[in-house]
């Protein structure tokens, strides 16, 4: 048997690095591959305590939710209009918004014509009646005191009737 020599080189057990030094590539012995394995199993088997981490994130949460200020959206104070184009109030239904009488309450709605209130569910049967009678137009008036979203659901109310045109009631400069 010939056994290769220290300068002879052998693929199967020596590797040569850039620099010419010879390195054994031969796999480790028996007693290193069971302990290399045994590390691995350690590694594998290693779970992570996150608690703590989970306590922190609440603790923020809480932090967070304390000193935060919640506030709705701002009540919208309707400008005076500059440039308008006026519409025909004889051929227009108007629905006047006032504010509730306590606050937080939802807008009061009533007819301008017949003075009668009406719920926000009942703007689209009124509309839709206004429009058999040839009223195209709304217009919807709101005092300076009333939320925003009420004047926006009372006109998205009353866009969704065919054949409307919703216009929004302001003061003229």
């Amino acid at each position: 048997m010939n056994r290769p020599t220290q300068h002879e080189h052998s693929p199967s057990n020596k590797l040569e690095s850039a620099t010419g030094k010879l390195f054994d590539a031969q796999p480790p012995a028996r007693a290193e591959r069971v302990r290399r394995k045994s590390n691995n199993a350690a590694l594998n088997s290693v779970e992570l305590d996150i608690t703590p981490m989970i306590d922190c994130v609440f603790l923020l949460l809480i932090f967070f939710m304390v000193s935060s200020t919640m506030q709705g959206t701002p009540d919208l104070d309707v400008p005076f209009a500059i440039h308008t184009q006026g519409v025909d109030s004889r051929q227009s239904t108007v629905l006047i918004l006032r504010p509730g009488r306590n606050p937080g309450d939802r807008a009061l709605i009533t007819l301008e014509d017949s003075g009668q209130p009406i719920s926000f569910a009942e703007i689209g049967q009124r509309v839709t009646d206004a429009v058999r009678n040839g009223q195209r137009n709304v217009v919807v008036k709101a005092e300076g005191d009333v939320a925003h979203g009420d004047v926006r659901d009372a006109m998205q109310a009353a866009a969704k009737v065919q054949g409307t045109s919703v216009f929004a009631g302001v003061r003229e400069k």
